[in-house]
Formats: structure tokens, sequence, C-alpha cells
């Protein structure tokens, strides 16, 4: 019969006793951590901006961004964007014109300014991201038109908004 030393069996309560430990705060982390919608909410805020009447020179780009498509939810101006990344996180910039031609339906003009920090991963994301454009809806008639351009492109997609 095999006969267990002091010291082994001490180093076996001791490596229960890191388990339990381990077990204990990975149980506490789960119970203290956020949902994540609530993070989804407090990151799009930090990295979606919309800037209503700009009335400085055209943006410049930053960082290259393709628009794939645009449309309206509400108040809210959702487009779906296609960036080279993956490694940072990356911020978007919706500038609307503070001159309106008047024209019925009216066109507003924006660009969608993309800003990698500095990533240089070479993954081709896609994703969503949306605009409270609210500011934007109450300046105009029920029915108008907004031109996005992402800044330094030539390509650009137009997008109809009417009142429900």
């Amino acid at each position: 019969m095999k006969q267990w030393s002091n010291s082994a069996i001490e180093g076996g309560r001791l490596w229960s006793k890191v388990r339990l430990f381990a077990l204990i705060v990975g149980v506490c982390a789960l119970f203290t951590a956020c949902d994540s919608e609530s993070l989804q909410e407090d990151s799009n805020a930090t990295r979606v901006q919309f800037v209503h009447q700009w009335d400085g020179p055209t943006p410049v780009a930053k960082d290259a961004v393709d628009l794939n498509s645009a449309q309206f939810s509400g108040d809210k101006l959702s487009l779906s964007v296609s960036y080279s990344g993956g490694c940072s996180e990356h911020s978007f910039t919706l500038y609307s014109s503070s001159v309106n031609i008047q024209i019925y339906p009216p066109v507003v003009t924006t660009w969608l300014v993309h800003d990698g920090n500095g990533d240089l991963c070479e993954a081709y994301l896609t994703e969503t991201i949306e605009f409270d454009v609210k500011d934007l809806i109450a300046d105009y008639s029920s029915l108008f038109f907004v031109h996005v351009v992402p800044a330094g492109s030539s390509e650009s997609i137009q997008v109809e908004y009417q009142s429900p």
C-alpha cells in the first residue's frame, strides 16, 4: 500500500484551495459583468457621432471606408460600411451640410469620415452603424433626401426620408 507524505497531502490541499479560489473569482465575475447590449451602446456612443449643420470645409478622409447601403429606421440613419482593420476600435463621424438648396424635395449632403485609429490589420470588416439624426429630421419637411458621401471617395448613396 502506498504511503503519502505530509508534503504531498499539503500540496494537494493547496491545489484544491487554488482551484476553489479560481472558481469563486470566476463566479463573481459572471455576476458583476455588464450585459453585452449595454456594452455595445456605450461603445457605439463613443465611436459614432453626428455633426449637424457643419459649416466648415468639406471634411477630409482619415481612413478609407466603403458605403454599402443606407436606410432610415425611425430617427436613425443606418449605414452598412466595410473597411480594413480588426485590431483597433474604429470611429465614424457623419457631417451634414448647413446649406440647404431650396428644392423640393430637399437634398442634404452628408460626409462620412472613418477613423481607424492607426489599425494596420488587414481583415475586411462589414458592420452597420447608426446615427441619431433627430435634428436633421426636424429641419426638413416630411420628405427629403440625404446624400451620403464617404469623405475622399467619388462613390455615394442617396436615401429618402419620409415621415411615418
